[in-house]
């Protein structure tokens, strides 16, 4: 997929998609507010994305199992009490600096990993977890 965003429509005629496979869209970078009519969605895989941010809406997507922002290196901002309204969820893959910019309101990834592991402890079902921490490096004055 060469477009940066997707239109709003785009998933209209699409209510049963169990599978969305996003991945390696580098210009990809807002997801439409229609994902959410995606209901049926079990796996959602966005790695390599150049999201900044996941929407609130995708909370509607009740029946997903599987989730991953691995190598999202845009990702700024994942809003408080979406990964855990993802009830159903086997499997989480993220890739996360840990360190930079982050938004401070209603943000998982703000002020270290506490909220996000917080997140993370209520998803009963969770079988695989995978978060890979990015280190920055720097060199000090010379």
């Amino acid at each position: 997929m060469k477009n940066q965003m997707l239109s709003d429509g785009f998933f209209q005629f699409m209510p049963h998609l169990t599978v969305l496979d996003l991945s390696r869209n580098l210009r990809l970078r807002v997801l439409p507010e229609g994902i959410s009519q995606l209901v049926c969605l079990q796996c959602l895989d966005l790695s390599f994305t150049g999201m900044s941010e996941l929407p609130v809406g995708l909370k509607s997507l009740t029946k997903l199992k599987m989730l991953d922002l691995s190598h999202m290196h845009n990702l700024r901002k994942i809003p408080q009490h979406l990964i855990s309204s993802f009830s159903q969820l086997q499997i989480f893959r993220m890739w996360w600096s840990g360190c930079g910019d982050y938004p401070n309101e209603d943000n998982v990834l703000h002020g270290g990993n506490e909220k996000l592991i917080g997140e993370l402890k209520g998803l009963q079902r969770l079988s695989i977890l995978r978060i890979q921490k990015r280190h920055v490096l720097s060199r000090m004055g010379e």
